[in-house]
């Protein structure tokens, strides 16, 4: 018997085979004393070396003694086997229980991450319907939930805020139409309606004020139509607008002349008639009796010709000044007291005709001769200017003037910024939460973001800040009745009687998992679980070490499956439960996870139903969610607590810092020298810390998740305040690699090859890469080469997606300050599809 083999029956030779020596590092630790067999050895030697039992030969296990000896090893093998068990439970490293990793993180303060729940903002719609209610109070706790896909499961999601929902607030478009913008060089107007019956080649008469009021203004214009097109409103209810364009712009540079003045009155020209006596023969051209004269049949004094003295006002010539009194060819109906006409000519170019507007004053139907020509024409009484322009000859009226309405103009300009123009005015409250939604102008990919209102002028709404987005401003709609919504389903229960004999007494909750909400904390997440002893509110708290003895607390436990156990005081360390019937109640919600981290759109079925609520929705994906943290998580984050100690002042400690938020999945620190906010780089340079982040759901954390304000808050509590911190997400980067592996020829090559790519995949996904870490060709073949089966492997390409030219490394660069923007840091992974493993035959 020694000091190390207290029973003396190992034996020295059982100790020298197994040393108990552990290297650093390892992911598990040697602590057995021995095994079944190297015990039944030891006892079979000490049975020989005993005088006392020389005589007993057999080592047969059938034989009584031996039976004993090997019942002995058999326990002793059992013991060893869970002394070394215990032993790993009792490290970090090693452990290999929930348990046993949850018990050594909280002796330094660490308690493993629940997982949190993925949140949204749900839009409500309320009926329009007359008689429906005018606004609805929707209070917190609404219900609404997603329609699975296929081999999903429905989510639900409550409200955690109250909500005052109105009609007009369910989705209000952004302004798309602006007044028509008449100025000089306009050749385009918009007319209400698609039914303006124009035609190409029809006159456009366009009237200012200033000539409705004053006969010698000249803020009118006469076009004509060149193209015609009908634009009609998305919306069926609406008429629509006919886009004109005309064959001049408006105004005119020289002379100089102002369009018509805002807003002006447009009017089709409909008719077109020429002046009576355009089709008569040239006064050159008369017979001389006519034009001259003749002689009477018996000789004497000439008679003059009935037109001897009509040069001057005949077709030819130009109306006198002052011509208040016109007649048309023809009859044209349509002409009509107070209507417009104008007198059109060839000008002096034959490219811009004289023109002139002559407001119509008196209108009668006349039997006319003259010019050789009778005929029944509509005589006009007009004022205007300039008649003395025209000829009857020349002169082309073009006459009933329809009335028609200016339509609004398509506001063209991107929405971005703080402030946003709606269709109609609002009364918004200062404070309220709303989506906006639209396509973006850099890709066209529909996309949403949550703002808040900082202030209503009339239809624009001043943001609190500007949107992250720039949207296409026909594509933007405003969710008004909005409100905050986390995964989760509500519960309530009772958990049993309080028992004051009982010290530390437990109670399990019924339903799993209980649903963590984020928080701006340091673990990122809290607890929906409230509990009510007789009414009373209970609070949760890390431990009941040192909680004083009348304190209403208690500490939560966790099991692998969710279980959810609460364990109260003992009357010294917390307060022991009161007694009573049923006087221990829980309120919580049940939901947690990834799986609930849905697209937007997805949550359309609302559960509870206030009078004059329809519909739901979720314009905004459900994000920021987090599974339970796993043990290997665990390993990691676990010592961050005692590096960081609650305080971020390194970059290690950054980094540390955002690693261990609930939501994260992923994060690096750099310090980056960038120019101060609103100056350039010239003007002075500041460090910035630079966190690189990416979700548990491994994507890039955006500025619009709630995590990102979460994580953001939680950092300026625990950091120096003078030191800056952005946020920032990451490029992912994928590539193409191929290998060709040579394989035991006594193993499965569609298994190996299988096992490789399984392997490649593993090691170069998101989860097994870190941000700015470069890929060889070196490490590929080694992950390759320690895959079972695997004799040998070659390197056939490694490239990024979409290059040509094969590498032998392939770098990914860290965050890093670029025309004095921050650049994101790259992370390299396998493409889906961008594994190939080839065996190689020779």
């Amino acid at each position: 018997m020694t000091a190390s083999d207290p029973c003396g029956c190992c034996g020295t030779s059982a100790a020298a085979a197994d040393p108990h020596v552990n290297a650093p590092g390892l992911a598990a630790l040697r602590y057995r004393a021995g095994s079944h067999g190297t015990f039944t050895a030891a006892l079979h030697r000490a049975v020989s070396a005993s005088p006392a039992l020389r005589s007993l030969t057999t080592r047969e296990t059938d034989d009584p003694s031996m039976a004993l000896l090997d019942g002995a090893a058999s326990v002793l093998d059992v013991l060893t086997f869970y002394s070394e068990r215990i032993a790993n439970e009792g490290f970090l490293r090693t452990a290999t229980e929930r348990d046993s990793v949850q018990q050594l993180a909280a002796e330094i303060g660490y308690r493993l991450k629940p997982g949190v729940a993925s949140s949204t903002h749900l839009a409500f719609t309320m009926d329009k319907v007359p008689g429906a209610p005018a606004s609805v109070f929707v209070a917190a706790g609404a219900q609404a939930q997603s329609i699975p896909g296929q081999d999903e499961l429905p989510h639900t999601f409550e409200t955690v805020e109250d909500l005052e929902a109105r009609p007009e607030w369910n989705a209000v478009r952004a302004r798309t139409l602006q007044p028509e913008d008449i100025r000089t060089g306009t050749t385009t107007v918009h007319l209400r309606g698609t039914s303006t019956a124009l035609r190409v080649g029809d006159a456009l008469l366009l009237v200012g004020a200033e000539r409705r009021s004053d006969p010698l203004s000249d803020r009118w214009d006469v076009r004509r139509v060149t193209a015609v097109e009908a634009q009609p409103d998305p919306d069926p209810a609406k008429p629509g607008a006919t886009l004109v364009t005309l064959d001049a712009p408006l105004g005119s540079v020289r002379p100089a002349s102002a369009p018509p003045g805002p807003p002006p009155s447009v009017y089709a020209l409909r008719d077109r008639a020429a002046l009576f006596g355009h089709n008569a023969m040239r006064w050159t051209d008369l017979p001389l009796p006519l034009r001259v004269g003749e002689l009477p049949p018996g000789g004497g004094t000439v008679i003059p010709g009935p037109y001897a003295q009509r040069s001057s006002t005949w077709a030819d010539a130009r109306l006198p000044i002052g011509t208040t009194q016109i007649q048309l060819d023809r009859v044209v109906p349509g002409v009509v007291r107070s209507s417009w006409i104008a007198l059109t000519a060839p000008g002096k170019t034959t490219d811009k005709p004289d023109v002139e507007l002559f407001l119509v004053t008196g209108v009668t139907e006349q039997s006319v001769a003259d010019f050789l020509l009778t005929a029944k024409v509509t005589a006009l009484t007009v004022s205007g200017e300039n008649i003395s322009y025209f000829t009857r000859r020349t002169a082309t009226v073009l006459c009933v003037s329809e009335e028609l309405e200016l339509a609004e103009r398509p506001l063209l300009t991107d929405v971005a910024g703080r402030d946003v123009e709606l269709a109609s005015p609002t009364d918004l409250p200062p404070g309220r939460t709303v989506v906006v939604t639209g396509d973006r102008v850099r890709d066209g990919v529909h996309s949403a973001e949550v703002a808040v209102v900082d202030a209503v002028n009339g239809a624009t709404l001043r943001l609190h800040g500007p949107l992250t987005n720039t949207y296409r401003r026909d594509s933007v709609v405003v969710y008004a009745n909005v409100a905050a919504a986390t995964h989760g389903e509500a519960r309530t229960e009772i958990l049993g009687n309080g028992d004051s004999r009982r010290p530390f007494q437990s109670f399990a909750l019924r339903a799993a998992p209980l649903t963590y909400v984020g928080a701006t904390s340091g673990s990122g997440t809290r607890s929906t679980l409230t509990v009510r002893v007789d009414g009373i509110v209970w609070h949760e708290v890390p431990t009941l070490y040192l909680q004083p003895r009348d304190a209403h607390v208690y500490v939560l436990g966790q099991a692998d499956d969710g279980t959810v156990t609460l364990k109260f005081g003992d009357g010294v360390t917390g307060a022991r439960l009161p007694t009573g019937q049923n006087n221990v109640r829980a309120d919580y919600r049940v939901g947690i996870g990834l799986e609930a981290e849905l697209a937007a759109g997805r949550i359309t079925l609302l559960l509870s139903r206030p009078l004059g609520l329809t519909g739901v929705g979720n314009p905004v994906p459900a994000r920021g969610a987090a599974d339970a943290e796993s043990i290997e998580d665990a390993r990691a984050n676990a010592p961050t607590t005692v590096v960081t100690l609650d305080r971020v002042v390194s970059l290690d400690d950054y980094a540390a810092f955002v690693r261990a938020f609930a939501g994260v999945g992923k994060a690096a620190a750099v310090a980056l020298w960038h120019a101060r906010p609103g100056q350039p780089l010239s003007a002075g340079e500041q460090r910035v810390v630079h966190v690189t982040v990416g979700t548990a759901a491994e994507r890039p954390l955006a500025v619009t998740d709630d995590l990102y304000g979460r994580l953001l808050a939680a950092i300026d509590a625990a950091r120096h305040p003078a030191r800056p911190v952005v946020l920032d997400g990451y490029v992912e980067r994928h590539f193409r690699v191929g290998v060709g592996v040579r394989i035991d020829r006594d193993r499965d090559g569609d298994a190996v090859r299988a096992a490789v790519a399984a392997a490649l995949a593993s090691t170069f996904s998101f989860g097994g890469r870190d941000f700015a870490q470069d890929v060889t060709s070196a490490e590929v073949l080694a992950v390759a080469q320690r895959v079972p089966g695997v004799l040998g492997a070659v390197l056939d390409w490694l490239y990024l997606t979409g290059a040509a030219t094969v590498h032998d490394r392939l770098e990914a660069r860290p965050a890093r300050v670029e025309a004095s923007v921050f650049a994101l840091a790259e992370l390299l992974t396998v493409a889906a599809d961008g594994i190939t493993v080839r065996e190689l035959t020779t």
